[in-house]
């Protein structure tokens, strides 16, 4: 009797064990479960922030004609930014360096739209004295007409390139005393004349002068068309850069 009663304990006992070991089985294939799902909801989320971020980036940037543009904002007023590096050979100190410069060009308008015509390849020298020489007749009551001079200005002078203001009206430089200057005038300098006209548009009118024309006011596409030009003019020439190019 004994024996018997003790055989069923050990059965009873086996059948506890067997449960038991069952249910920690049960346990574990749950926690596993538990952790591939969190482990797949944390991939799953990893996966849609870099396709969102990618996504975004992508919305946010783009090329043009080779440069690359990302979208940006200032308040409430859009902007496209290009950024570029070069090299200055002279420092503040007229010393020989190779500290890169880094430029970021600001632009208004999306350079993709912008269909102002270029006549000639742009080319801007650093040798000498360049002439911004602005006929403010038509242009005075324009509402972006010293931003767009002053973005201009801006851009040459970082790109080392020495500007001094002029006008090409030869009454108005006698009464002021501002310096005249056309595309006649300076053999040895490079003169920009910004002018009113039929349409706007962009002439080379010899290799060391140019002439941005504006009608209805859009100071800023033809003087943005100019900057950007002349960085893509720049970078397709593909030579070594020297004293007398421009450093993009």
């Amino acid at each position: 009797m004994k024996k018997k009663t003790e055989k069923k304990n050990e059965i009873a006992s086996d059948e506890i064990l067997s449960l038991n070991s069952e249910n920690e089985k049960k346990q574990e294939r749950k926690i596993e479960r538990e952790l591939y799902w969190i482990l797949g909801v944390m991939i799953g989320s990893i996966i849609i922030f870099l396709v969102s971020n990618s996504v975004f980036e992508s919305l946010s940037s783009f090329e043009y004609m080779g440069l690359k543009f990302t979208k940006d904002k200032l308040g409430d007023i859009p902007l496209y930014k290009h950024t570029y590096s070069f090299t200055d050979p002279r420092g503040i100190t007229g010393q020989v360096i190779n500290e890169p410069r880094t430029f970021n060009l600001f632009l208004r308008n999306d350079p993709r739209k912008n269909n102002v015509s270029v006549d000639g390849e742009i080319t801007i020298g650093t040798s000498n004295t360049l002439f911004i020489s602005v006929n403010t007749t038509g242009l005075t009551e324009c509402k972006y007409s010293s931003v767009g001079i002053a973005s201009l200005t801006n851009f040459l002078a970082y790109n080392l390139v020495r500007v001094k203001g002029a006008t090409p009206d030869q009454e108005l430089a006698n009464e002021t005393g501002v310096e005249y200057a056309t595309c006649g005038t300076h053999s040895e300098n490079q003169v920009i004349i910004i002018q009113e006209g039929d349409e706007t548009k962009i002439e080379k009118e010899s290799s060391k002068c140019y002439i941005i024309k504006v009608n209805e006011c859009e100071i800023l596409p033809a003087v943005e068309k100019f900057m950007v030009q002349s960085i893509i003019d720049a970078r397709a020439r593909n030579i070594e850069i020297s004293d007398n190019q421009v450093r993009f």
